[in-house]
């Protein structure tokens, strides 16, 4: 719909989008439009090349996270991360 109204906004046929999901049907939201699909860049946890969503060499896997405590969503995760829960504490 917004392509069709605006044929400027996708000039490239998304070859410019990326799609960042943590959720193993996230990349299914794709599946009626080919061409973004095709060309997205993915950032996604499931780095599963059989069922042809992932493309090795092009998308991106990200790290599977566990978040124990909402509250507290870095702790036990890096000391980098603790760092930056105390720096959002103290501002």
């Amino acid at each position: 719909m917004l392509a069709a109204k605006y044929p400027f906004r996708n000039g490239t046929r998304g070859s410019d989008h990326f799609l960042v999901d943590y959720h193993d049907w996230g990349p299914y939201t794709l599946k009626d439009h080919e061409e973004l699909s095709r060309n997205t860049i993915k950032a996604l946890c499931n780095a599963d090349i059989s069922e042809g969503i992932f493309v090795s060499g092009k998308d991106i896997s990200l790290p599977e996270t566990t978040i124990s405590n909402p509250r507290k969503p870095f702790r036990n995760v890096t000391p980098r991360f603790a760092e930056l829960e105390r720096a959002t504490r103290c501002s």
